[in-house]
């Protein structure tokens, strides 16, 4: 399981022996940790999740340390989602496919 607190990286630890097993580091525009406000692993397994403030940033789950990619709210001057993500939820079906809740009464069906 994975778990998080404010201002630390995110850490995915042993269900079995409570051992950290890896650290992945969200890093901002200015290159400052922060810290998601929610967490959730593709279908797979093999790709974590943060919810941030107007972003996804994406975890290769094999290679810990600093975000693989960071999924911008924002293109092009369109907004399709705005605010910190509550919370995200994968279709067991078709795993490129989640959908994002925001704190600001927002949801959206993404790729």
């Amino acid at each position: 399981f994975a778990s998080v607190c404010r201002e630390h990286p995110i850490h995915l630890w042993d269900a079995f022996t409570g051992v950290l097993r890896a650290t992945y580091t969200p890093y901002n525009h200015l290159d400052e940790v922060c810290a998601p406000y929610c967490l959730a692993f593709n279908g797979s397994g093999s790709r974590l999740y943060g919810g941030f403030t107007n972003c996804i940033r994406v975890f290769d789950v094999s290679r810990p340390g600093r975000q693989v990619e960071t999924r911008n709210f924002y293109k092009k001057k369109t907004v399709c989602l705005q605010g910190m993500v509550s919370s995200m939820a994968f279709n067991p079906a078709f795993q490129d496919i989640y959908a994002v809740g925001t704190y600001s009464q927002s949801s959206k069906e993404l790729q």
